[in-house]
């Protein structure tokens, strides 16, 4: 599992991704806390494939859900999160990750005509690709065979951008209408959302207020109220609790500091206040949910 694709490129505003990268990966929900990979983004698209139970995507309004075998195209820079979906406990999905630059040079004419308007576009944060359409049944085919692929096959990686290419035209010929929608502010909002969501997880152990979380993007504190609404439909403070639980979860896995520690390390005032928070979102205890884990994993030494 690469758990490091699920978290935000730290930088500003709007990430760019001047240079071509491709990558694989994988995820099961059950190793997040609370069953689901918290709001996030990355300059690479996604595309990615549901192997066991049911995948919900959520991007702002717009969210889908895609069962076993079914896929989903995440924009590159989409601000989004996973959970299981309707009825679903668990699932897992593996991943395809590529920046824009991956399908076409960005200083070729083929870049601006082809791969811009949808790169540069918000108004497109995810597609499912399991819909009754002609134009989704091509899709899917072309997400079976990528995803098909052996890896370790001789020129894997220029099959797989000769389909993700393909794929890409795909969703940007049959999109049109959505790309035209798309108002400046809503590009603005984005762009606000992601500097504040990026300082949130820079300073997630600091004391934090609304005030610096609003400074951090130059907005008042009504408009970051406004901006975390539209961006993720949660107030900053939900996110940044949300975000600490998430930390603490990965330190109580993945490290033998003691529970008072994480505690203070994520920014909680009292040992006792993270043990409430702790198991409000996750339903365990700090100290149990280490030992469930260790029993189900025995990865701790």
């Amino acid at each position: 599992m690469d758990d490091n694709q699920y978290t935000s490129d730290a930088a500003a505003s709007k990430p760019e991704a001047p240079s071509p990268s491709f990558r694989r990966g994988n995820f099961r929900l059950s190793s997040f806390s609370a069953g689901a990979v918290t709001w996030h983004w990355h300059s690479e698209a996604v595309l990615l494939r549901a192997t066991r139970g049911r995948i919900l995507c959520r991007s702002g309004a717009t969210q889908a859900d895609v069962g076993s075998g079914e896929c989903l195209f995440v924009n590159a820079g989409a601000i989004h999160m996973y959970a299981a979906g309707p009825g679903c406990d668990e699932a897992d999905a593996e991943t395809l990750l590529f920046t824009p630059a991956f399908i076409a040079d960005p200083a070729s004419e083929a870049y601006a005509r082809c791969v811009a308007p949808l790169a540069d576009c918000q108004a497109i944060p995810l597609v499912a690709l399991n819909g009754p359409l002609p134009w989704q049944a091509e899709a899917r085919r072309l997400s079976g065979e990528v995803f098909s692929i052996d890896p370790d096959r001789f020129g894997s990686e220029l099959l797989c951008r000769g389909l993700l290419t393909e794929l890409w035209l795909l969703i940007v010929e049959n999109t049109g209408a959505a790309r035209a929608a798309r108002t400046e502010n809503q590009s603005v909002n984005d762009q606000r959302a992601r500097r504040m969501l990026a300082f949130i997880q820079a300073h997630f152990s600091d004391d934090l207020t609304i005030d610096a979380i609003a400074g951090s993007a130059g907005i008042s504190r009504s408009e970051c109220f406004r901006c975390f609404k539209r961006a993720i439909s949660k107030k900053p403070i939900e996110y940044l609790t949300e975000f600490r639980i998430e930390r603490a979860t990965d330190m109580l896995l993945n490290t033998d500091m003691s529970i008072t520690d994480i505690c203070f390390r994520c920014g909680f005032s009292s040992p006792s206040y993270f043990g409430k928070v702790f198991r409000g979102i996750t339903g365990l205890s700090p100290r149990s949910y280490r030992q469930r884990r260790e029993r189900l994993t025995g990865a701790r030494k």
